[in-house]
């Protein structure tokens, strides 16, 4: 699976795994992202797994996450679609 990450103007790749991806970025001090784009070439679909699902969730709630199928398809879906129900940070605060 390769992934892109767009933050501002600039963009991080990674050729190998999404979670990979989000830690370098979030580990580098990036909170907040432009565009996600995930590509799969092998296997029915591009998905993210849970664990990046909730990451995802937490920093880009409300973008369009944009999956490239192994089949050349592409489908673009919100967070809420892929996750509904999502655990956030606001479940904290009482």
């Amino acid at each position: 699976m390769e992934s892109l990450l767009q933050i501002d103007p600039r963009q991080i790749k990674s050729a190998d795994k999404l979670n990979q991806l989000l830690s370098k970025a979030i580990t580098a001090g990036y909170t907040e992202f432009e565009r996600l784009e995930v590509l799969t070439k092998k296997g029915q679909v591009s998905s993210p797994c849970g664990s990046c699902r909730q990451v995802i969730a937490e920093f880009m709630p409300t973008k369009k996450i944009v999956l490239h199928h192994a089949d050349q398809t592409i489908s673009e879906h919100y967070m809420n679609d892929l996750l509904p129900f999502n655990f956030t940070s606001d479940s904290l605060k009482k």
